[in-house]
């Protein structure tokens, strides 16, 4: 079982450290996608798009982006 539980422990930070690895690009996702969500906008009904305005947009939290797996 402690064989188990440290190769469990070694699996998930190596997961850790793939997901911080890509926290740059993942940056750059996400300002891609509100940059497109208020130029483009948003299908909501079928065909009919809804652009967001800047101040409809949610703040930036301060802390990092946690990935659940």
């Amino acid at each position: 079982m402690d064989e188990n539980l440290a190769e469990q422990s070694r699996r998930h930070q190596e997961i850790i450290a793939a997901m911080e690895a890509l926290a740059p690009e993942r940056e750059g996702w996400v300002n891609g996608f509100l940059e497109r969500i208020q130029t483009r906008g948003f299908n909501y009904n079928c065909d009919a798009l809804r652009k967001i305005e800047t101040d409809e947009l949610p703040e930036k939290p301060e802390k990092p982006f946690k990935v659940v797996f």
